[in-house]
């Protein structure tokens, strides 16, 4: 079994391991896809235990509920 990365997380780890990352916030995202954002944004579920050794050291913020956001 591989490493089990969220949507939209490839491209983050694959820039990573040229020396590289994203020059904005990684919105994480738990309640599904953000509209209109600029940041980086990855989707996840809740229920899937994901690899985060891609995260480390990167400022993120973690979407969990969706009241306030439209």
């Amino acid at each position: 079994m591989g490493v089990i990365l969220p949507y939209g997380a490839k491209p983050i780890l694959d820039a990573r391991k040229q020396g590289r990352r994203p020059k904005d916030m990684v919105l994480i995202s738990m309640i599904g896809p953000l509209p209109d954002e600029l940041n980086p944004v990855v989707v996840a579920d809740k229920d899937i235990p994901y690899d985060w050794s891609w995260v480390k050291g990167l400022p993120v913020c973690f979407w969990t509920e969706p009241k306030g956001y439209t």
